[in-house]
């Protein structure tokens, strides 16, 4: 796994792939926040159950059972499940030489569609899965999953037959008109909550702003005063009072010393640790503990 920009991460072929690094399958409950990631091959994303969103390249689809996503090479993309339970997706991922060699290079879902399947219809990469065929869709990929992880005699020849056949139903699926639509482009409103959102769940990392407007592909200036006016603070200033929150969380409830629980929270220097939690909390960490006894 390769930071290309410290906010958006690439997945590489090299460590999900699997039968000679061109397949590979999990079953995965995405997190209640997933961080923004791309990868370097083709993805199909089958949601078995759950609720919540997904945001593909600055659009948000509500995500339910049954719903299927292709994420083609270099698509920035991240699930966010809902409170009340994470989103389980079946996660499909190959490269095109997986059908046949003759086919390695193409570099487009929509190559793979014309070339291999002789479509050229099916370049919408959003689908909602007929309900009658969702029984359907959930046997496949079980079946691949159930083969991929007992690795029996054959079982690299079998899934690639039980793929054909899911993929052969995607095409015949997109050929109807059970395509989802983006539920809105990301309004303001969205984008804010999306960086709050990975602030509370990624605070004790290093957070690159520079980075997180490049993947959201919006002016840095224009995204501060837009957090600015939808939450009363600055970015900086709500990671910190994030980060000086959890502090205090620590202070009270460990023995850790002051020193780790500024690394744990995200601080690398202890001097600016000390100034901030100053600043928020109207004294330092020492006399903040010393008054919960």
């Amino acid at each position: 796994m390769l930071n290309i920009n410290n906010f958006v991460e690439t997945f590489e072929g090299e460590e999900f792939l699997d039968l000679d690094n061109i397949f590979g399958i999990t079953n995965v409950k995405e997190e209640v926040f997933m961080r923004p990631h791309l990868h370097n091959f083709i993805e199909i994303c089958y949601v078995y159950s759950g609720n919540g969103r997904h945001y593909i390249n600055g659009n948000i689809y509500n995500v339910h059972p049954g719903d299927l996503y292709i994420i083609d090479y270099g698509t920035v993309h991240a699930f966010e499940s809902d409170s009340d339970g994470r989103i389980n997706t079946f996660n499909i991922m190959f490269l095109p030489e997986f059908f046949d060699p003759v086919y390695k290079g193409i570099d487009s879902w929509k190559t793979i569609t014309e070339k291999i399947f002789a479509d050229n219809g099916t370049h919408n990469v959003f689908i909602n899965i007929p309900h009658g065929d969702i029984a359907n869709y959930n046997r496949l990929t079980m079946d691949m999953f159930r083969e991929y992880t007992a690795r029996k005699y054959g079982y690299s020849e079998m899934i690639r037959g039980l793929f054909l056949q899911f993929m052969i139903n995607i095409i015949r699926d997109f050929a109807g008109i059970n395509h989802i639509n983006p539920t809105s482009k990301m309004k303001k409103s969205d984008t804010v909550e999306f960086i709050k959102s990975y602030f509370d769940h990624n605070y004790e990392q290093k957070i690159y702003i520079n980075s997180l407007c490049e993947s959201l592909y919006i002016n840095k200036s224009h995204l501060c005063r837009l957090f600015k006016e939808y939450t009363g603070t600055n970015m900086i200033y709500y990671i910190n009072r994030k980060r000086i929150q959890k502090a205090c969380e620590l202070l009270k409830e460990t023995d850790s010393t002051i020193i780790s629980i500024a690394i744990d929270v995200g601080f690398k220097d202890y001097k600016h640790f000390n100034n901030v939690f100053n600043e928020i909390m109207g004294e330092n960490p020492t006399k903040y503990r010393e008054g919960l006894k």
